[in-house]
């Protein structure tokens, strides 16, 4: 640990995050951009060829980002966590470039998706890392909640940006090109084409944007110097070092993980089919498709709530952040036990109520918690810590799309067509023990309060 705690992070370290934060929720534009017109007009031409080949296009950047989240950890013990943000932006730049150029060539399509994905992965731990060396103890919370949005902002940004850009490209209005029927109608021709040109265009734009992003890193953004040290120390000793080994083995990392692991698998399984639960409800204005559309944007964009919650997060004194935890995973498991119910609007309205709450207070609670158990193996442990959260969202997420759409159909009475009991069935077998799970590991992650902590207030465990 170093000796230098200051009370409150520098200016510099809240400009190293606001342009790796501005970083983040630009590659993540790039990961959730537009690419579903360009496949649906590539599919009715006949160029893409099957559905399983769509199905690995839009999943390509989720695996690629699973794959890096150790490496990613390993390159920063060497090279230190602004080398490979670097390295990360000129993948998403690369990636987002070949994505623009390949129209509608699914192979050069599906390499620039995959070349993305090694920029997500690279991302996720590179930027937290960073962020837990920069930014102090009593100010991780809010920080690393802040930075931990980057997702659903990304995709607001991306997902409201990108029809207007593309009708002023194309002169296609969005109602006509966000209809699928629409590239059925027009396959081949010029209208259809000036639409994916328009697409295109989304692309570059993401791409310029991570390019200056790229100048301002390159010239703003370094590893803390001495003097610059938070709790944190910059320090990258190897991994045989006795205090690296001693903070990755103690339980509480492990807890911690497993915890991570089940909520982000129980929340995409909720998300991946609320709206289909929604329609088949049988709630009275669940008929208005726009309706639907809104509450589950809504209620999948719960998380840009987290800061907040980091801000209560951060006045916590340490060896109680635990339970701070330990009631969001209280908020999943509560989640899990009243969604896809067919109990009526009541179930319904409590399902919302756990999911935020839940969502909230472990995005803002668990990222933060890693530096505080693993500190003391300095940016090598921290890393290390922050590599295990990546592969284990990105974990949960493949997870929840294949266990729970299996159940849910085999629970189903045709297993070709989910219904709303084999969906309700379902998340009592394979989502509940596993959210059960999640709460019990909390239990396990409390750090020890000692006596030292009142006269060094800011000193990590």
């Amino acid at each position: 640990m170093s000796d230098s705690t200051p009370v409150k992070t520098s200016a510099k370290g809240w400009l190293v995050f606001i342009i790796i934060f501005a970083y983040s929720i630009t590659i993540c534009m790039s990961w959730f951009s537009v690419p579903a017109p360009a496949i649906k007009y590539a599919l009715s031409a006949g160029t893409f060829g099957s559905l399983t080949e769509i199905g690995t296009a839009m999943s390509a950047i989720s695996i690629t980002a699973l794959i890096m989240a150790f490496p990613a950890g390993w390159f920063i013990r060497k090279w230190g966590s602004r080398a490979i943000i670097l390295v990360s932006m000129l993948c998403g730049i690369v990636g987002t470039a070949i994505c623009a150029a390949a129209g509608t060539t699914y192979p050069v399509y599906l390499a620039g998706r995959l070349i993305v994905g090694f920029g997500v992965g690279l991302c996720g731990v590179s930027c937290s890392t960073l962020i837990s060396l920069w930014i102090a103890d009593i100010q991780k919370g809010l920080a690393l909640a802040l930075w931990g949005i980057w997702v659903p902002v990304g995709m607001l940004i991306v997902y409201n940006a990108s029809g207007p850009i593309i009708s002023a490209v194309s002169g296609v209005s969005f109602s006509e090109f966000a209809d699928v029927m629409f590239f059925v109608n027009h396959a081949g021709d010029s209208t259809a084409s000036a639409v994916v040109g328009g697409i295109d265009v989304v692309y570059w734009i993401i791409a310029a944007l991570m390019i200056v992003e790229l100048v301002l890193t390159f010239i703003f953004v370094h590893d803390p110097q001495k003097g610059e040290t938070t709790e944190v120390s910059t320090e990258r000793v190897p991994y045989s070092d006795p205090r690296v080994k001693a903070t990755i083995k103690q339980p509480r990392l492990w807890c911690l993980c497993i915890a991570w692991l089940a909520f982000n698998y129980t929340n995409m399984a909720f998300s991946n089919y609320l709206s289909n639960y929604i329609q088949m409800s049988g709630m009275g204005w669940a008929s208005d498709a726009s309706l639907v559309s809104i509450v589950t944007s809504l209620i999948s964009a719960c998380g840009v709530l987290a800061p907040f919650f980091g801000i209560v997060y951060d006045k916590i004194q340490k060896n109680k952040k635990w339970l701070f935890i330990a009631f969001g995973s209280l908020g999943i498991l509560l989640m899990a036990c009243f969604g896809m119910r067919t109990w009526g609007t009541w179930s319904f309205v409590i399902y919302v109520i756990f999911q935020v709450l839940g969502n909230c207070m472990l995005v803002a609670g668990i990222r933060p918690y890693i530096p505080l158990i693993m500190g003391r193996g300095g940016a090598t442990a921290v890393a290390f810590g922050f590599a295990c959260v990546t592969f284990l969202q990105q974990l949960g997420n493949t997870l929840a799309g294949v266990v729970y759409a299996y159940a849910a159909a085999a629970f189903s009475a045709d297993p070709t067509m989910i219904d709303i009991a084999g969906l309700g069935t379902a998340s009592w077998a394979v989502l509940v023990p596993v959210a059960a799970i999640g709460l019990i590991c909390t239990f396990f992650i409390r750090l020890p309060k000692q006596p030292a902590e009142t006269k060094q207030p800011n000193t990590a465990e």
